[in-house]
Protein backbone atom coordinates (compact mmCIF):
# COMPACT_ATOMS: atom_id res chain seq x y z
CA UNK A 1 0.00 0.00 0.00
CA UNK A 2 1.12 3.53 -0.90
CA UNK A 3 0.50 6.25 1.34
CA UNK A 4 0.96 9.73 -0.35
CA UNK A 5 2.31 13.22 0.94
CA UNK A 6 2.65 16.83 -0.41
CA UNK A 7 6.77 17.45 0.38
CA UNK A 8 9.03 14.48 2.26
CA UNK A 9 10.53 16.22 5.37
CA UNK A 10 13.66 17.13 5.62
CA UNK A 11 14.43 14.83 8.13
CA UNK A 12 12.17 11.97 7.40
CA UNK A 13 14.00 9.47 10.18
CA UNK A 14 13.27 11.88 13.04
CA UNK A 15 9.09 11.99 11.63
CA UNK A 16 9.24 8.53 11.45
CA UNK A 17 11.13 8.13 14.90
CA UNK A 18 8.28 10.31 16.28
CA UNK A 19 5.48 7.67 15.00
CA UNK A 20 7.27 5.03 16.87
CA UNK A 21 9.30 3.44 14.12
CA UNK A 22 12.57 2.68 14.08
CA UNK A 23 15.21 2.46 11.45
CA UNK A 24 16.13 -1.27 9.72
CA UNK A 25 19.12 -1.93 8.48
CA UNK A 26 18.67 -0.65 4.75
CA UNK A 27 19.09 -3.07 1.85
CA UNK A 28 19.64 -0.30 -1.31
CA UNK A 29 20.93 2.85 -1.27
CA UNK A 30 18.63 5.45 -1.23
CA UNK A 31 16.05 3.76 0.42
CA UNK A 32 15.30 3.96 3.91
CA UNK A 33 13.22 1.35 5.63
CA UNK A 34 11.48 1.10 8.95
CA UNK A 35 9.70 -0.89 11.24
CA UNK A 36 6.94 -0.58 14.18
CA UNK A 37 6.09 -3.36 16.13
CA UNK A 38 2.60 -3.88 17.44
CA UNK A 39 3.68 -5.50 20.13
CA UNK A 40 6.78 -6.79 22.68
CA UNK A 41 7.80 -9.83 20.36
CA UNK A 42 8.90 -9.48 16.60
CA UNK A 43 5.65 -9.80 14.83
CA UNK A 44 3.22 -8.34 13.40
CA UNK A 45 5.09 -5.20 12.52
CA UNK A 46 4.23 -2.36 10.23
CA UNK A 47 7.02 -2.02 7.82
CA UNK A 48 7.79 1.45 5.44
CA UNK A 49 9.62 1.94 2.94
CA UNK A 50 10.84 5.45 1.77
CA UNK A 51 12.68 6.24 -1.28
CA UNK A 52 14.17 10.06 -1.67
CA UNK A 53 12.77 11.72 -4.68
CA UNK A 54 9.21 10.23 -4.15
CA UNK A 55 6.26 11.48 -2.19
CA UNK A 56 4.94 8.33 -0.82
CA UNK A 57 5.82 5.69 1.40
CA UNK A 58 5.42 2.02 0.88
CA UNK A 59 3.67 0.47 3.58
CA UNK A 60 2.57 -3.13 4.34
CA UNK A 61 2.16 -5.36 7.40
CA UNK A 62 4.35 -8.49 8.51
CA UNK A 63 2.76 -11.00 9.86
CA UNK A 64 5.48 -13.40 10.97
CA UNK A 65 9.71 -13.66 10.22
CA UNK A 66 10.48 -15.49 6.71
CA UNK A 67 10.19 -19.01 6.31
CA UNK A 68 11.81 -19.76 3.47
CA UNK A 69 15.49 -20.71 4.19
CA UNK A 70 17.67 -17.48 2.36
CA UNK A 71 14.92 -16.30 0.52
CA UNK A 72 12.98 -13.01 2.04
CA UNK A 73 9.50 -13.59 0.99
CA UNK A 74 7.01 -13.24 4.05
CA UNK A 75 3.91 -13.31 4.91
CA UNK A 76 2.54 -10.25 5.36
CA UNK A 77 -0.65 -8.00 4.36
CA UNK A 78 -0.60 -5.28 1.48
CA UNK A 79 -3.89 -4.84 0.72
CA UNK A 80 -5.46 -0.97 1.74
CA UNK A 81 -8.94 -2.90 2.68
CA UNK A 82 -7.08 -3.94 5.92
CA UNK A 83 -8.18 -1.94 8.60
CA UNK A 84 -4.97 -1.97 10.32
CA UNK A 85 -3.20 -1.00 7.81
CA UNK A 86 -6.10 1.75 6.51
CA UNK A 87 -5.59 2.70 10.01
CA UNK A 88 -1.72 3.22 10.12
CA UNK A 89 -1.85 5.02 7.11
CA UNK A 90 -4.08 7.75 8.41
CA UNK A 91 -1.95 8.32 10.92
CA UNK A 92 1.29 8.80 9.30
CA UNK A 93 -0.68 11.03 7.07
CA UNK A 94 -1.54 12.92 9.78
CA UNK A 95 1.69 13.73 10.95
CA UNK A 96 3.55 14.38 7.54
CA UNK A 97 1.10 17.21 6.29
CA UNK A 98 1.65 18.62 10.31
CA UNK A 99 5.37 18.68 9.57
CA UNK A 100 6.81 22.22 8.50
CA UNK A 101 8.81 21.99 6.08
Amino acid sequence: MRVFFQNAPKNFTLVMRELGYHPDRQRKLGILSFSRRLSGADYPKFHVYFERGNNFVTLHLDMKAPSYGRNVAHSGEYSNENDWLKEEEQRIKERLFAVKQ
